[in-house]
């Protein structure tokens, strides 16, 4: 098949043969429903979890938890901003108001501890849930706390307590439960899985390429910053990525020529990859976007039925009413 159409055609093919596939295994998967029992509690709340839109309730909570997901992420962020000044040594927010900020990160943390574990109660296989990323995630995020608790008095690890609060930063990582375009690009990179290694490996030879030309080419200039080959790698980083930071600048002719090839060549090893990246983006952005269409469309389709039948049923009601009355009537 490859051989009779081209490559941009074939993708489309199988793209549509895969959403087709897809469409006839949900028809399949509801038929299959529909002969069994009613779901059970637990296979409702994970269909909650998984798809807020099934209730209202489901929705609630989804608004909610992604509320104290924003709430805790800014409390990370204001509490290191100096709010006043004692003797001209600054005095963070989160020294300030302790209490305060303590109280709401307790309250984000008893919402987390909830959620997490209603979805392991939830989930249908809680081996596979334990080792998914998500579930790593919210262990990550919410377990600093508890420790931190244990830790809080004691003088000896109290510098342990403070770095585990660095871990705080991956609650923004939740995020991604509550944002399609998060999971999309989530998707891509993992579908871009080849070209991204490409791009890590031609980056990598690049650094040590350069960083190695560099280095003879200025180890012989008074003072000079490039005292080794890894000290050169930082260099070659900033320069490969045209970000020029500009704390480490060549001095020698040689020098200048060899860091104006790094620049350009990052300019073509960076944007080689950058189009697949792109194009897979796009593809699977379209795919979510006709699954949701699909959906809608399905969603529509069953409350039409429902009503007919609803309208169906009331015929049949008045009828048979209107039948029994004409009995009466001619019994009489």
């Amino acid at each position: 098949m490859p051989d009779l159409i081209s490559d941009c055609c074939y993708e489309d093919y199988k793209d549509k043969k895969r959403e087709n596939q897809e469409r006839l295994l949900e028809e399949r998967i509801e038929n299959i429903d529909a002969t069994k029992l009613k779901q059970t509690f637990q296979q409702k709340m994970w269909a909650a979890f998984e798809n807020p839109h099934t209730s209202s309730v489901a929705l609630v909570f989804y608004y909610v938890t992604g509320f104290f997901i924003a709430v805790s992420v800014l409390c990370n962020i204001i509490e290191t901003i100096p709010c006043w000044y004692v003797n001209d040594i600054p005095t963070s927010c989160g020294d300030a108001y302790e209490r305060q900020f303590f109280v709401l990160d307790t309250a984000c943390v008893i919402i987390f501890t909830i959620e997490y574990l209603l979805r392991l109660y939830a989930a249908p296989d809680r081996c596979r849930f334990l080792r998914s990323i998500m579930s790593v995630i919210d262990v990550v995020a919410i377990l600093p706390y508890y420790i931190g608790l244990g830790l809080q008095n004691n003088k000896d690890v109290s510098g342990a307590f403070v770095t585990l609060r660095v871990f705080r930063v991956f609650r923004i990582f939740k995020f991604s439960r509550h944002s399609q375009g998060l999971r999309i690009l989530g998707y891509t990179l993992k579908s871009c899985a080849s070209e991204l290694g490409f791009l890590v490996f031609s980056l990598a030879m690049a650094i040590i390429i350069f960083a190695t030309i560099m280095y003879y080419a200025e180890k012989k200039v008074n003072d000079t910053r490039f005292t080794s080959i890894p000290a050169a790698f930082w260099y070659t980083i900033v320069t490969l990525t045209t970000l020029g930071y500009g704390d480490m600048v060549p001095s020698t002719v040689m020098g200048k020529i060899v860091g104006g090839i790094c620049s350009l060549s990052g300019v073509l090893v960076i944007a080689l990859p950058v189009p697949v990246i792109v194009s897979n983006f796009s593809r699977i952005y379209h795919q979510n976007q006709r699954a949701d269409k699909r959906r809608a469309q399905k969603k529509a389709r069953l409350a039409r039925i429902r009503i007919v039948k609803n309208a169906s049923g009331q015929a049949l009601f008045n009828k048979k009413k209107a039948h029994e009355a004409r009995m009466k009537a001619f019994e009489q």
